[in-house]
């Protein structure tokens, strides 16, 4: 009928199971609780366990598995279904320490940041993308990153191409040394050789600036700094 049933122990002292007229379906363990039926689905008290390679399967066919294989956790998702997302107002990938270590940072808003032994190297900001203060950036191929902040490398074809698609007189490229004040001469550009020996350059000081090739110096003697350098190529 209607009535509330309950299972019990033989000493009617503790519950097994209760099941609810128009109500819930409650299980329990040593008398507490552990799982129970709600309006809306099902509610459980403490874990749900499961052995290796046992999954936990959502949607219709199974699109959606976690599971634990032995050595991996996995959340497994159909590629034919659509799309995983994860939803968060900040999300965080950290590692499983007692205390925990950033991968990556993800802020609603806000940046992205990217961490290396939980030292943050790569963030995105309003205007742009960053490194952090002395990281170096190499884009390309592999090979090492010496005192330099930023690397461009490819083993073939063009490097680096700079286009200033706008038709108005604007710089395409500057290059600027704070060191190179009244009339002390600082390198801008340097060109090296195979064996990244320097072989020419252009240094610059706060009036002039200086082109400068190791041919020329060891076929010169007296060399003098000339004002009109340009002047004179052009003719």
């Amino acid at each position: 009928g209607d009535a509330n049933v309950s299972i019990v122990n033989a000493a009617a002292s503790e519950f097994k199971a209760k099941f609810i007229s128009d109500g819930a379906v409650e299980l329990y363990y040593d008398n507490t609780k552990q799982f129970e039926t709600v309006s809306g689905g099902v509610k459980f008290t403490g874990k749900i366990a499961g052995d290796d390679n046992q999954t936990i399967d959502l949607g219709t066919g199974a699109d959606l598995k976690l599971y634990f294989d032995g050595t991996n956790s996995i959340i497994d998702h159909t590629s034919t279904s659509g799309t995983l997302y994860l939803r968060g107002d900040a999300l965080r990938l950290q590692t499983t320490q007692s205390t925990p270590e950033n991968y990556i940072v993800c802020s609603e808003g806000g940046g992205v940041e990217l961490y290396y032994d939980n030292t943050k190297k790569f963030s995105t900001g309003a205007n742009g993308a960053y490194t952090e203060s002395g990281v170096g950036l190499r884009c390309g191929s592999s090979g090492p990153i010496n005192q330099e902040l930023f690397t461009v490398q490819r083993n073939n074809g063009q490097v680096a191409y700079f286009d200033q698609s706008g038709t108005d007189d604007h710089t395409v490229l500057q290059v600027r040394h704070r060191g190179a004040t009244g009339s002390t001469y600082r390198t801008h550009i340097a060109i090296l050789d195979d064996a990244a020996d320097q072989v020419g350059s252009i240094k610059g000081h706060g009036s002039a600036t200086q082109f400068n090739t190791a041919s020329d110096y060891r076929l010169k003697e007296n060399e003098v700094l000339i004002s009109d350098g340009i002047t004179r190529l052009k003719t």
